[in-house]
């Protein structure tokens, strides 16, 4: 730069960068906002599956890439020509949803038909926000802004909006004004932010004003190609968290619940690390990165101590830390990373392409070539051994004492496997644990040699779980057929969906028995309404094995969404080959009960898929079609068992919206018995003589006394309320 141009004071406006900041955030914000929004209208129709917020978070992550491949395309093109492209899209997308037809039942449950209905509700207005922060940012590097040569500090804005608008939704938009009022606020939004464009257009329209004064200047150089070798990297840097985020979701919502509250908090981790790696001064964030491979050998200890089945609230909370410490190092190392603002929308391309391929590597690969999901452990793995070449180099250079003490650990640890093996089995059940977690925290120095020590135990630990009879990973999730002796000396057939037995049956001494088992035992919620009652005419949702089949004389009329789960149950289970079930309905409950034309004397509600609660079985709607199912003296049986969530307030609330009498009873059988596992039933019924009966005749029934309802219906619900670990002193924890 001359001398005279360094002296002379460049033009520019001072608000320019709160107005660019300020869009992108806004716009960002809009974005996720509508996301969660458009997830939360799926689930009357397509149900509570996992899936469906798992293929929704992968639509979003190709619409991203759509828009940032458009937003690539439109450098090109002048100022005017952006303008009428981004006019004509806001255009499209108003009225796309305002005319937008309502969503169609599917005909089949897969991640197309999801695609399918989210492009239908709102392709526009997502393609429309997705594209406009690398566009705005682009402009913005053209200003004669003294910061304009280094617009990434946008980005960071970018997922700060993001981030905000993921809390917003489930935390205060949707528990205080519902799906309604969430759709009204957002078309505010939408218009706020549609005039802070204009503000911005009208500001980058001066950019011509100034072509002439950085003509002036001393020429600038052109942005450097970037490499082959660094575009792979940005590729590989932003697939990781992407993948890992993934996973992070799938564990949430398949163990607690498929909603808004839950899916976006891997989600907002994984833009928080965005905004902390682009921001300017984030240097604390080492920190976190540095606890990375002691977090992951946590992890994989905990893995394989766990039976492979990580469920508790500790082990959720460790794979969120895991990943985002692992987010973080990626981002950080593509932060550093990007490149110069000429090449910035190239650079957000193979971001997003990055994105992209981690959510639908997940969804359209992983589960059909891994029967088990292990893929959040691959790709932790994967993170580690990004370090192996400096633990390599490390060695080369004499480093060899923290080597010395892994192996003396290592070979510790084989000394007892081999002494458990042939002497005292006990001695490895005693001393193993504590020994594997001395190894895998002292490889943590290590990251790389970690990353190949814990494959190595990974495929140790599969190689020592029971055989599987059966194993099927689909749209629903991952179900297993496994037989072990418990106990009781006996062998037991056990069907595994997630984290959460659903069935068992005894298979010693021949023949099989038909007997009630786990929640369905003697003393439990269904045997004490069932030996009351005696209903004739029974409606289940939810099959698990079909032990409920055996419970009632005549049979019982089923309701199942996975036809997977119908295939195991008659396989490998003989609860419907030895009582026939009455009927089968394949489907979301909700369609299909609606559909069904039956009236009933006892419908159970049994449709937990892992811990996941289908939310949308327990709204106000969904209750009025319940009791149309029912006879005017009818019972609604809930098994509401669930590790997380306490949701008798949502049953109390449900019976007092209907004018029922309500019940419960928390079975807690002798622990000695392996067949019999707690459970927490509700009763709900019109028939207030008939339970009052139950709560003073049959031991562990109770009413609601102390309980404080709490009300779900389709447009508003939140979990908060009923979070085990927010209800500390309520009766959850008295009874």
């Amino acid at each position: 730069m001359t001398a005279g141009t360094e002296n002379r004071k460049e033009p520019h406006f001072k608000g320019v960068r709160f107005f660019f900041g300020l869009a992108i955030g806004l716009g960002a914000a809009l974005l996720f906002w509508q996301q969660l929004m458009l997830g939360r209208m799926l689930l009357p129709v397509f149900g509570g599956v996992p899936a469906v917020w798992l293929t929704s978070l992968a639509f979003f992550q190709s619409v991203l890439l759509t828009g940032y491949a458009l937003a690539h395309l439109a450098r090109r093109l002048r100022g005017r020509a952006v303008l009428v492209l981004v006019a004509a899209l806001a255009l499209a997308a108003a009225l796309q949803m305002a005319l937008a037809p309502g969503i169609a039942e599917p005909s089949a449950l897969s991640p197309l038909p999801v695609m399918g209905a989210l492009a239908g509700l709102a392709g526009f207005s997502l393609l429309l926000l997705s594209m406009l922060s690398p566009v705005l940012q682009g402009l913005y590097a053209r200003l004669p802004q003294p910061d304009a040569h280094d617009p990434y500090f946008l980005y960071a804005a970018s997922n700060f909006g993001s981030f905000a608008g993921l809390l917003a939704f489930p935390l205060l938009i949707e528990p205080f004004g519902g799906l309604m009022m969430s759709q009204k606020l957002w078309w505010a939004g939408f218009g706020v932010f549609l005039c802070l464009l204009a503000a911005v257009g009208y500001e980058g329209a001066k950019v011509r004003r100034f072509e002439g004064a950085r003509e002036k200047r001393e020429t600038q150089p052109r942005a450097h190609e970037p490499s082959h070798l660094q575009t792979f990297q940005w590729l590989f840097l932003s697939f990781l968290p992407s993948a890992l985020s993934f996973g992070a979701t799938a564990h949430l919502v398949n163990d607690i619940a498929p909603v808004p509250l839950f899916s976006m908090v891997p989600l907002a981790l994984y833009l928080l690390t965005f905004v902390i790696a682009f921001a300017r001064k984030a240097s604390w964030a080492k920190i976190i990165i540095d606890a990375q491979p002691v977090l992951a050998a946590l992890y994989i200890y905990r893995l394989i101590a766990t039976d492979f089945r990580p469920g508790a609230v500790a082990d959720l909370v460790l794979v969120l830390a895991v990943f985002f410490a692992t987010a973080l190092s990626c981002h950080g190392a593509l932060a550093a990373r990007r490149p110069e603002a000429g090449k910035l929308t190239y650079f957000y391309l193979i971001v997003a392409l990055g994105g992209a391929l981690g959510a639908l590597v997940n969804l359209l690969v992983i589960p059909f070539i891994l029967p088990l999901p292990l893929e959040f452990a691959i790709f932790v793995a994967v993170a580690l051994v990004m370090h192996l070449p400096r633990d390599v180099a490390n060695l080369r250079q004499g480093k060899w004492r923290k080597l010395a003490v892994l192996l003396f650990f290592a070979a510790v640890l084989g000394l007892l496997v081999v002494a458990g093996k042939y002497f005292d089995p006990t001695i490895v059940d005693g001393i193993l644990p504590f020994v594997l977690l001395i190894v895998m925290g002292c490889l943590s120095i290590t990251p790389g040699i970690l990353a190949l020590f814990s494959v190595v135990a990974v495929v140790t630990g599969l190689g020592a779980l029971p055989p599987l009879l059966a194993v099927q990973r689909d749209f629903f999730g991952v179900k297993r057929v496994v037989q072990r002796e418990l106990a009781d000396g006996q062998d037991y057939r056990l069907l595994v969906h997630g984290t959460t037995t659903h069935g068992m049956q005894r298979r010693t001494p021949a023949p099989p028995s038909t007997e009630a088992l786990l929640y369905y035992g003697k003393e439990g919620g269904l045997d004490d309404v069932i030996a009351a009652r005696r209903p004739a005419r029974i409606a289940a949702v939810g099959l698990g094995t079909g032990n409920a089949a055996c419970m009632a004389g005549d049979g019982v009329h089923f309701f199942e969404i996975d036809p997977g789960i119908v295939d195991l149950a008659a396989r490998y289970f003989t609860y419907l080959k030895e009582c026939p079930p009455r009927g089968m309905a394949i489907g979301d409950a909700r369609l299909t009960l609606a559909r069904d034309t039956g009236v009933y004397d006892l419908l159970l509600i049994d449709a937990f898929s892992s811990d996941a609660i289908p939310v949308h079985l327990l709204t106000k709607e969904a209750f009025e079609i319940y009791k149309s199912r029912l006879a005017p003296d009818g019972l609604l049986l809930l098994h509401l068992s669930n590790r997380y969530l306490d949701l008798y307030p949502v049953a109390l609330g449900a019976a007092e919206g209907l004018g029922w009498k309500f019940a419960r009873k928390r079975s807690r059988p002798d622990p000695g018995n392996p067949g019999l596992t707690p459970s927490d039933y509700a009763l709900l019924s019109p028939d207030s003589a008939f339970v009052d009966k139950m709560i003073k005749k049959i031991p562990g029934w109770r009413g609601p006394a102390g309980m404080t309802p709490v009300f779900w219906t389709d447009d508003k619900l939140s979990l908060v309320p009923v979070m085990k670990i927010f209800r500390e002193n309520s009766h959850a924890e008295k009874n």
